[in-house]
């Protein structure tokens, strides 16, 4: 999820350095964003929140048609190989009822296809 957070302008909070030996606070060499403790926040993959920013990121990508293509495609060979007649509608809904399966197909695309904008 790095890449995909990185391209849609979100810092994947690593490389933590300790800031403060007493208070133990964290700060984030990326962007500077101090932590308390080990409590950094970075989005999560069963979000509903932001599997909607995503999708949002993803649906502005210049290539959101042939993500969505080429993801119903594998998915009809691979997930739906008895439904002939499967219909794109139950597809979208496919993809986007479970988070972690659409965020983790965005972030694969986006790493594959890093030189297309949003």
């Amino acid at each position: 999820m790095k890449d995909l957070c990185a391209a849609m302008g979100i810092c994947w909070h690593e490389d933590m350095s300790e800031y403060g030996k007493p208070s133990g606070a964290m700060l984030c060499r990326w962007c500077g964003r101090m932590f308390p403790g080990d409590h950094v926040r970075n989005p999560s993959p069963t979000d509903p929140a932001f599997c909607w920013r995503v999708l949002q990121y993803m649906m502005g990508r210049e290539d959101w048609e042939k993500f969505y293509d080429e993801t119903w495609t594998i998915a009809k060979r691979d997930c739906f190989p008895t439904l002939y007649n499967y219909q794109a509608s139950r597809f979208t809904k496919w993809l986007l009822s479970d988070p972690a399966r659409f965020i983790g197909l965005a972030d694969e695309w986006c790493r594959e296809h890093k030189e297309v904008k949003a």
